[in-house]
Formats: structure tokens, sequence, C-alpha cells
């Protein structure tokens, strides 16, 4: 019997959004300017408030 060949695969690729802004953005310089990681302390309950409520 004739068999149709199996689909070409394509070894993953791995990217990272950081590779697709680019160099001079507005967003990198404000990036590189302010430290932003205050935010995460001030959101870090809100997550844990967040994953109780869906694990009940």
């Amino acid at each position: 019997m004739l068999k149709t060949p199996p689909p070409e695969t394509f070894p993953p690729e791995t990217l990272s959004l950081g590779e697709l802004v680019p160099k001079n953005r507005l967003v990198r310089k404000i990036g590189a300017a302010i430290d932003f990681e205050f935010i995460r302390e001030l959101v870090a309950p809100l997550y844990f408030a967040c994953l109780s409520i869906l694990s009940r």
C-alpha cells in the first residue's frame, strides 16, 4: 500500500521577548533608568490571594 509521508518536522526554536524589542526603543530607555522591582513586592499578596481562590 502507498503511505503518505510523515509531515516535515522542524526543531524547536527559543525566542525571548527581549530579542523582539529594538535596542533604541523608549521602553528600554525607561527600563534602564527606573528600577521597577518594587512592584513585585507590592503585587505579591495579590498573586497569593488569587492562587488560594483558584485552588478551592
